[in-house]
């Protein structure tokens, strides 16, 4: 489920463009992100790993992103810090059996160097057989595509995701961030050093994407994109001694069934698979963060796209996120929506997509209202037993409080017991405020917000609240069964 460039088996993967190799599946382009997500084994690229920049020694200008050092020589595996003599002996043995591949390729390292093969390898859990199929696939693949061509023009004059063609056109639909950078385009990292990139996926404009974005060009800008990422993770891994990855963050937020159609299915497992295929082992670990009730179904089907080693990468995360995210990521590195303190606008991710009407990424059904000065507004919600009540909200400007209630009868009696669910608390308006609660009991649940500590000023909020029965997930399962079963 990536797109930020990675390219393993995520739904938002890069993949995308041109003829899928013989051994991936072919299909319509993803819906996650493009970097190295939902992918497999070392290959979570597929989805959204963010592309990265060209080395140094031979990158283009490079505006928004500072190029990677250069890297030395052909970067000998005995050189890197976490490769093992089992590594070393696996990489001989491909070579031997790739000689007749490897002599006909050009001279890039980060095509037929000993941490190209690595990554095969890694990516295929150290199945020579299978890792020779793949990688001679993956030449193929590069053949009838062009792609030898595409990495020489990035390697003259492409040096950040901003500057691949087709990225003004996609991006317009798609909000992610292939790259995270700060203020003078140094790459932001996670606390093991691997680069950083965000999919707002819950917020991509699918439908959009599909009417107005031709095939062309958006294959093109993920084959660019990847390739940017394969120069970049290479010229880095060689200079820092060690295999650079990129982790994805991948924001479900928004997200909901409307998004989910079959061409969009179809877009993403032709994405996924390319970028799983073709660029293997490039993500680190996947972080898919405010997924919907409806998430857990839609996983289901995606998944069955990954191989089993990308999805040991993946961490399910829900609303409550932070502590997870921060274990992997310093707060300092990531921008204010995701809880982080970074006010590097290249460490943020455009305002597009769907987040160009809704900033909060509450998705279809979102209601707006306003809160006088002094008063509440108070809303109910009738819940029974067994009922989940999922809600997201945002307040435009400035603060108000908010807090959630519950009135149930008390068994055996008329009298009418409340308590609080959701301890007061006063929120700004910096990001939007989710959650959800399964009930045990019938009863009455009443959303506050409080706007009675402000004299003069009006508050204006948006909120989407969802109560979900047993039934419509069940409802749901069998809807996305045909969905997936038909892409």
């Amino acid at each position: 489920m990536q797109s930020s460039g990675a390219g393993e088996d995520t739904a938002s993967g890069e993949g995308g463009g041109g003829s899928p190799n013989k051994n991936q599946e072919t299909v319509a382009r993803p819906v996650m992100h493009q970097s190295e997500g939902h992918q497999d084994q070392d290959q979570d690229d597929a989805s959204s790993a963010p592309p990265l920049p060209p080395p140094a020694d031979d990158a283009g200008p490079a505006p928004s992103c500072a190029a990677p050092p250069s890297g030395g020589g052909g970067g000998a595996l005995a050189s890197l810090a976490d490769v093992t003599e089992e590594d070393i002996i696996n990489v001989a043995n491909m070579k031997h059996r790739l000689a007749d591949v490897l002599s006909q390729l050009p001279e890039f390292p980060e095509l037929k160097g000993d941490i190209r093969l690595l990554r095969f390898l890694r990516g295929y859990m150290n199945n020579l057989d299978d890792a020779e199929s793949a990688y001679r696939a993956h030449i193929e693949w590069r053949e009838q595509n062009g792609v030898d061509e595409i990495r020489q023009d990035v390697a003259a004059r492409i040096g950040c995701p901003e500057e691949v063609p087709g990225y003004q056109e996609v991006v317009k639909y798609l909000p992610l961030n292939q790259a995270l950078r700060d203020e003078k385009g140094e790459y932001l990292r996670d606390k093991k050093g691997n680069l950083l990139a965000i999919d707002r996926y819950g917020e991509w404009d699918i439908s959009s994407v599909l009417t107005n974005v031709p095939d062309s060009v958006f294959d093109k800008w993920h084959i660019y994109s990847m390739e940017l990422r394969s120069v970049t993770l290479d010229r880095l891994s060689r200079a820092e001694r060690r295999v650079v990855k990129v982790t994805l963050i991948q924001d479900m937020a928004g997200l909901s069934i409307r998004q989910i159609s079959r061409q969009a299915l179809k877009l993403a497992q032709k994405t996924m698979g390319t970028a799983r295929d073709n660029y293997p082992e490039g993500v680190a670990k996947i972080l898919i963060i405010n997924t919907p009730w409806m998430f857990s179904t839609f996983w289901k089907g995606i998944s069955r796209w990954m191989r089993p080693r990308t999805l040991e990468k993946v961490a399910i995360l829900g609303s409550e996120f932070e502590q997870t995210v921060f274990e992997s990521v310093d707060s300092a590195n990531l921008p204010p929506f995701l809880g982080g303190t970074s006010t590097s606008p290249l460490a943020d991710v455009p305002k597009t997509g769907l987040l160009e009407e809704d900033r909060f990424a509450l998705g279809s059904g979102k209601i707006t209202a306003e809160i006088a000065a002094g008063k509440k507004l108070q809303v109910p919600y009738q819940v029974r037993s067994g009922h989940t009540i999922y809600w997201a909200w945002g307040v435009m400007a400035m603060d108000v409080g908010f807090t959630i209630n519950m009135r149930t009868t008390v068994p055996g009696s008329m009298s009418v017991e409340e308590k609080a669910l959701l301890n007061y608390a006063r929120h700004s308006s910096e990001r939007a405020l989710r959650g959800s609660l399964t009930f045990a009991s019938d009863g009455i649940v009443t959303f506050v917000w409080d706007n009675t500590f402000s004299f003069l000023r009006a508050k204006q909020i948006a909120y989407k609240i969802e109560v979900v029965r047993p039934e419509d997930t069940e409802q749901l399962a069998q809807n996305l069964r045909e969905e997936f079963n038909n892409s």
